[in-house]
């Protein structure tokens, strides 16, 4: 029988994959000045896009953005079809207008930033989909391998973690997998130990996280993100996606069992069916009943997550 061949995240970049549609779907809305504002895992739990303080104008961005995913739109489409939106609501070319932007600063809105907004979004969204697709699959393909494009634009760093080949669980995936960086076009590649063999790779050492010092102009916290990635992209978009999942599932099974609604295990497996881990053993089924009932929402949860990969 032959291997399968290696998933990377090109094998869904050119397609709509409903788990990045689900990951742009399921955001709520924050007005923004800086792009610090809303800084790494709060991605996940929602949409900003700088220098916008409207939320109605947010969401008609976010609306493109989904329909652009849905329907497969290149940026030069999505541009076409969302600038009459971006003018009519005043931000579009030059804009000096606090109650649109945030700011008293002058704001140039140009197809530039808005190639950044596109692209970012939508390989952030599809990064969480080849997660949730790494993460379904690491029991046959346990091992992922970062490649970089290898050309005269790829960042210095980026080349040397090219051909790092680690465990799936292991935790520098939680900091480097890609996108690391803005327009990052990196990659990851997943393998069983089969076809490691057959191509003659093995598992390599982790290189190393080398923190540095981050000043979030924002808020006036210090952080500490890895060297070679830029600072908003020192997370995993899946991971980050799964615990947000986990998190308002758990809140909304505690809540409906304060309410008096009765949570049984055949409930909470039709619950859980649709979510990324899929249908769960009996064992797994009592245990979350059992946290359910005490309506510890943190352990729940917790538990939720784990499940999920």
């Amino acid at each position: 029988m032959a291997d399968p061949a290696p998933i990377g995240i090109q094998a869904i970049f050119d397609l709509p994959p409903e788990q990045a549609i689900a990951y742009l779907d399921s955001k709520g809305y924050r007005t923004s000045v800086d792009w610090t504002d809303t800084f790494n895992e709060e991605h996940d739990a929602n949409f900003t896009v700088a220098k916008v303080a409207k939320v109605d104008l947010l969401r008609a961005i976010h609306i493109s953005l989904l329909e652009a995913q849905t329907n497969g739109t290149p940026y030069a489409a999505w541009l076409k079809d969302l600038k009459p939106t971006l003018a009519e609501a005043g931000w579009w070319g030059k804009v000096q207008d606090a109650s649109v932007t945030g700011t008293g600063e002058a704001v140039n809105v140009t197809p530039r930033r808005l190639r950044t907004i596109y692209d970012t979004n939508i390989r952030m969204a599809r990064s969480a989909a080849l997660w949730q697709r790494v993460a379904e699959d690491k029991e046959a393909l346990p091992f992922l391998r970062y490649s970089a494009v290898m050309d005269r634009r790829t960042r210095p760093l980026h080349r040397k973690w090219h051909g790092t080949i680690l465990p799936v669980d292991h935790p520098w995936w939680q900091t480097h997998f890609p996108p690391c960086g803005w327009n990052c076009r990196c990659t990851v590649v997943q393998y069983s130990q089969a076809m490691l063999d057959r191509r003659g790779l093995s598992v390599t050492a982790a290189p190393p996280i080398d923190p540095v010092h981050f000043l979030n102009k924002s808020t006036g916290q210090v952080s500490m993100v890895p060297r070679g990635i830029d600072p908003g992209f020192g997370y995993n978009p899946g991971i980050a996606r799964m615990q947000a999942v986990a998190d308002k599932v758990a809140q909304s099974l505690v809540q409906a069992r304060g309410e008096g609604l009765s949570i049984d295990s055949a409930a909470l497996a039709e619950i859980l069916a649709d979510l990324p881990g899929g249908p769960q053993a009996p064992a797994a089924l009592a245990s979350l009943q059992a946290l359910v009932a005490a309506g510890n929402v943190a352990e729940l949860a917790a538990a939720i997550a784990a499940l999920l990969g």
